[in-house]
């Protein structure tokens, strides 16, 4: 259930880089890891960073206005035993998507569902230790007086 954050990084690449050529290298995207995380050592469950790099890739960036963008930020918070996985795009937003795209709501709230029994399922397994915590942040209501939008995915991992 759970391997390295190296393991699931070469994974990630390789599946971004893969739908980078189903879309003719519309996006552009990064991956920052912190210095003080050693992405051998540090163990994550697999499976779970995927659907939302799905999702930000299928229903935000191909909806972009402009050029595509993906970003994928692990931070660590060692006096909180904390791993941090902060994923973004530049669509127009989880929100302007639901309201105004009722196939593609459907299919980002399933696999945002299935997602989420997963990691409820993880966290009954994990008594007595954090659970992973998820937050979802349409970025257009956190960046009014910039226009900036996108959505914004932060999952706590216990480390």
């Amino acid at each position: 259930v759970y391997i390295s954050l190296e393991q699931e990084l070469n994974y990630l690449k390789a599946y971004i880089d893969l739908e980078r050529l189903k879309q003719a290298e519309s996006f552009d995207y990064g991956i920052s890891v912190d210095p003080q995380i050693d992405p051998q050592a540090t163990q994550i469950p697999n499976m779970v960073l995927q659907p939302y790099i799905e999702n930000a890739i299928k229903h935000g960036i191909k909806q972009a206005t402009g050029r595509g963008r993906l970003t994928i930020t692990f931070n660590h918070y060692p006096g909180k035993r904390l791993l941090e996985c902060i994923i973004e795009d530049n669509g127009p937003g989880i929100e302007y998507t639901r309201q105004h795209r009722a196939a593609t709501a459907m299919s980002l709230s399933q696999s945002m569902s299935i997602t989420d029994k997963r990691i409820q399922t993880l966290n009954q397994l994990s008594p007595g230790t954090e659970p992973i915590r998820l937050q979802v942040v349409d970025k257009s209501h956190e960046n009014r007086e910039t226009g900036e939008t996108g959505t914004k995915i932060i999952i706590h991992f216990p480390v």
